[in-house]
């Protein structure tokens, strides 16, 4: 953990887990590093991984 870091929080019986927020900036740079392709292609991509981001936000939170 870092300072700066977010995280889902949730309760599972009576166990607290925490869950790491990963920037999904972060984890295309990882994912595609290598990999050439057009730019709007990229931010098409970058736009669709912070819609799965917050999606799995709300879902752990308890939303839809």
């Amino acid at each position: 953990m870092d300072a700066g870091d977010r995280f889902t929080v949730r309760v599972l019986g009576n166990r607290v887990v925490l869950e790491k927020i990963d920037n999904p900036f972060e984890v295309l740079d990882s994912l595609l590093k290598n990999t050439r392709f057009d730019v709007r292609l990229r931010e098409c991509s970058e736009k669709l991984a912070v819609e799965e981001a917050k999606k799995r936000v709300r879902e752990s939170l308890g939303g839809d």
